[in-house]
């Protein structure tokens, strides 16, 4: 919950950010998704994403916080430099 939140907060200060809330199984997760619109919005979007699942009693990402960093940097970007295409930023729970 720590790492949503955080991630939450850090791509909401870079647009509207959806959350896409499912339950498979016994497991349920909410994945983020911030949609930063591109020059020609005709183009279909480009989807770049990493997963945050940590491990319980953990404060951080189990086996992709270098992939959450890169993904936080290229939200960073490409808000400030919109590219040709719209891109949406995907942060995947599980």
């Amino acid at each position: 919950m720590a790492v949503r939140s955080y991630l939450s907060e850090q791509l909401g200060a870079l647009g509207v950010v959806e959350e896409h809330c499912f339950c498979e199984g016994i497991d349920a997760g909410t994945n983020l998704i911030l949609k930063l619109p591109g020059q020609q919005e005709d183009l279909d979007p480009l989807l770049v994403a990493a997963h945050y699942d940590g491990p319980l009693h953990s404060i951080g990402a189990d086996d992709n916080a270098s992939g959450l960093a890169a993904l936080l940097e290229l939200a960073k970007h490409w808000q400030a430099h919109p590219p040709r295409r719209t891109v949406w930023i995907v942060a995947f729970d599980q």
